[in-house]
């Protein structure tokens, strides 16, 4: 069962530790609290960017949602 809201879904989500995440579903998270710390713009614009590139067309959401991997959703914050 492939999750079709992937296809439309625009949202990054920045964790409370200051990582970015592509995708809720999954265990990939992008470190944006060092450039940030170091006031390193070209580097924050490239974790930003990469990001934004490794988020899937689609998810199988029901997969991730019956073996979640990495930290749980609700622990990302926000």
């Amino acid at each position: 069962m492939s999750d079709t809201k992937c296809l439309t879904c625009n949202k990054l989500r920045l964790t409370s530790d200051g990582a970015l995440k592509p995708c809720l579903l999954m265990p990939e998270e992008v470190d944006l609290l060092s450039p940030i710390k170091s006031r390193n713009r070209p580097a924050i614009l490239q974790a930003m960017t990469k990001a934004f590139l490794e988020r899937p067309d689609r998810y199988d959401a029901q997969t991730a949602l019956e073996k979640p991997v990495g930290r749980p959703m609700q622990a990302t914050g926000g």
